[in-house]
C-alpha cells in the first residue's frame, strides 16, 4: 500500500483538528515529526513550514517556549537557504512574548532597516503590536514611510514594494486611531476621501482601483487589511440591476466575480489573516442613507463592509474543509470553491 504523503491541506487539517483537541500536544508532535521525517511530505510542502504551523498551534495553547523551539528550528531547516522575513520577526515576538524581551527587541531592531522594502516586512511592526508596544510601532512605521516617501510618493505606482509602503501608510492610520490620536497629514496620504468618516479608510477591501472608487472586484491590488466584501448571486444581481456600470469592474457577471475574489484570496500573503464578509444590497443602501453617503460609491460599499467586519460577520478564509462554502452556494467548502 502506497504511503500517503502530507500536502498544504493535510497540515492545515492537523492544525485545526489540534485547536479544538483534548490533547492538543499530539498534534504538535505529529506535525513535528512530519517535518522532521524524510519523505513524509508531499512535494512542495517544506518542512520549514510544517514546523512553523506546529509552532502556531503551540502558541494557541499559550507554551511560547515550544513555539520558539518550533520557529528557531524552522528558520535553521531553510538553511543554508535564509527564511523569509516573518519568520524571523515572529522569532523575534515569541523571544520577547518567552520573557527575553532584550534578545527579542535586538532581533526587531536589525530587522528594522527592511521594513518596507519588501513584501511581507509588515511583520515586523506585527510583532511590536502583539507584545504591546503599539506606540514604538507608530515610530518605526513613522520613520519608514518618511524614509521611503521620496520614491512612493505616488501610492498608485504599481509593483510588490509600493503595495508595502501603501500598507504600511494604512497601518499606520490604523494603529493610531486604534490608540484614539487624531489624524495627522500622514494618516491622510493613506486610501479613502479625508472628507469620509475616519473609520472608511479601514474599509476591509481586498480589490481597489487607484482612486477612491474601491472595493472587492476592482481592480486586483494586494489587500492591505483583513476583510474582503463578497456579493452573493442574488445580491450581485440587485446590485448590477441597480447600477449596471459595476459589472465591468467585477468581472463582467457573478461568475467572475467568485473567481476574481477566489484567485486573490489564494494569493493573499499568509501574514495578514482574511475574512469574508457577504454584502445584503438592502443592507447597503440602508448603510449608505444612515450615514449620508452614495450607496453607488466605493466609498459607501468599503464603509459597509467595514460595518460588517466589525460586528463580527466575517467569514475565516479559507473555511475549514466541511464547513459551508464562503460563496454562499450552501455546498460544502471542500465541494465548491476548495475543490481541488
Amino acid at each position: 500500500m502506497a504511503r500517503v504523503l502530507l500536502d498544504d491541506g493535510d497540515i492545515q487539517d492537523l492544525y485545526s483538528d489540534g485547536v479544538r483537541a483534548k490533547n492538543p500536544l499530539a498534534f504538535v508532535e505529529q506535525l513535528a515529526a512530519a517535518a522532521r521525517t524524510p519523505g513524509a511530505l508531499a512535494p512542495g510542502t517544506e518542512p520549514s513550514y510544517v514546523l512553523a504551523i506546529a509552532a502556531d498551534l503551540c502558541e494557541e495553547l499559550g507554551d511560547h517556549e515550544q513555539a520558539l523551539a518550533l520557529t528557531t528550528e524552522a528558520i535553521e531547516t531553510d538553511l543554508p537557504d535564509p527564511a523569509p522575513l516573518y519568520r524571523y520577526a515572529r522569532r523575534a515576538e515569541l523571544l520577547i512574548l518567552s520573557g527575553r524581551h532584550d534578545e527579542g527587541m535586538r532581533e526587531l531592531e536589525a530587522l528594522r532597516p527592511r521594513l518596507g522594502s519588501e513584501v511581507t516586512s509588515s511583520a515586523i511592526i506585527d510583532a511590536l503590536e502583539a507584545t504591546g508596544q503599539a506606540e514604538l510601532a507608530v515610530d518605526w512605521l513613522t520613520d519608514a514611510i518618511r524614509r521611503l516617501a521620496p520614491q512612493y510618493a505616488n501610492l498608485a505606482v504599481h509593483g510588490e514594494e509600493a503595495d508595502e509602503f501603501d500598507y504600511l501608510v494604512g497601518q499606520r492610520r490604523r494603529i493610531r486611531h486604534e490608540l484614539g490620536f487624531e489624524p495627522d497629514a500622514l494618516d491622510l496620504t493613506s486610501d479613502g476621501d479625508p472628507a469620509m468618516p475616519f473609520d472608511s479608510a479601514l474599509a476591509p477591501s481586498l480589490f481597489r482601483q487607484q482612486d477612491d472608487d474601491y472595493d472587492a472586484g476592482d481592480s486586483v491590488d494586494r489587500a492591505v487589511l483583513t476583510g474582503m466584501l463578497f456579493w452573493p448571486e442574488d445580491q450581485y444581481a440587485a446590485l448590477v440591476a441597480r447600477w449596471p456600470d459595476l459589472a465591468e469592474g467585477y468581472g463582467g457577471d457573478w461568475s467572475g466575480h467568485r473567481a476574481a475574489y477566489k484567485l486573490q484570496a489564494e494569493s493573499h500573503p499568509s501574514t495578514y489573516p482574511i475574512q469574508v464578509v457577504r454584502g445584503q444590497f438592502e443592507e447597503l443602501l440602508a448603510h449608505a442613507d444612515e450615514r449620508g453617503l452614495d450607496p453607488a460609491t466605493g466609498p459607501a460599499r468599503a464603509s459597509y463592509a467595514t460595518d460588517l467586519a466589525r460586528r463580527g460577520l466575517g467569514i475565516d478564509y479559507p473555511p475549514e474543509r466541511n464547513s459551508p462554502c464562503w460563496c454562499g452556494s450552501g455546498s460544502k467548502y471542500k465541494k465548491c470553491c476548495g475543490f481541488g
